[in-house]
């Protein structure tokens, strides 16, 4: 008899209401921490990517200067590069410089002479 008023004193407290309220708190911060583990991993999932993409973008710029390291290991590369920073020639050579229309008439305005800017201006 003892054995039974244990069973239904042990039965009474498992479905009783406050035990109700107790799952459903439990319930509640499981799948609260559980959508915060969700929201992390989103978020982490998002950072792969960028730095992923970086990484790609990294290994082409790294692939561009070895290329260009390269090209300078040779005479050939380092007088190209000599020769399209400071627009300079070897000696017997010349340099031609082609403008558009454009750079033709700003050069042949910037040619005038003084009385010619001083007229100009009175027109």
């Amino acid at each position: 008899m003892l054995e039974f008023q244990v069973k239904k004193r042990v039965k009474k407290i498992l479905y009783s209401r406050a035990m109700f309220v107790v799952l459903i708190v439990l319930v509640a911060l499981a799948g609260r921490a559980t959508w915060g583990v969700y929201q992390k991993e989103k978020i982490s999932q998002l950072n792969l990517d960028r730095l992923q993409a970086e990484i790609t973008e990294l290994k082409g710029r790294e692939e561009y200067i070895t290329s260009g390291i390269d090209r300078l290991g040779t005479d050939r590369g380092i007088e190209e590069e000599i020769r399209q920073k400071f627009k300079v020639v070897k000696d017997g050579e010349v340099m031609a410089i082609l403008m558009d229309d454009e750079m033709a008439i700003t050069a042949s305005s910037t040619e005038k002479g003084f009385w010619s800017t001083v007229v100009d201006v009175f027109r």
